[in-house]
């Protein structure tokens, strides 16, 4: 627990752009248009705009875990994360 609460605070003061939310709304419109995983806007951005905080839970847990939520780590959205915690019971407890 340590390790994964300095892993994210090296994080910290990083600016969140919130762009990115609109972003990867565009990216979850074209993922049901197309009926498949897609990063179109969110991937041609990242760069530009930052990691979203989805982002970096994959990047701290694949680091740590080699856990990838169903996706690579740069491409994580809060979907996946949801996604696998209900697909993998076993591996996580609700604490709030």
């Amino acid at each position: 627990r340590d390790t994964l609460g300095a892993m994210a605070e090296a994080k910290m003061g990083i600016r969140y752009n919130y762009g990115m939310i609109v972003l990867q709304a565009l990216d979850g419109l074209l993922r049901k248009a197309l009926r498949r995983r897609i990063r179109l806007f969110t991937r041609l951005s990242t760069r530009r705009f930052g990691s979203i905080c989805s982002v970096v839970v994959a990047e701290v847990y694949h680091a740590m875990f080699g856990w990838t939520f169903g996706a690579p780590a740069d491409e994580v959205d809060p979907d996946d994360i949801e996604d696998y915690c209900v697909a993998h019971p076993g591996k996580w407890k609700r604490i709030i």
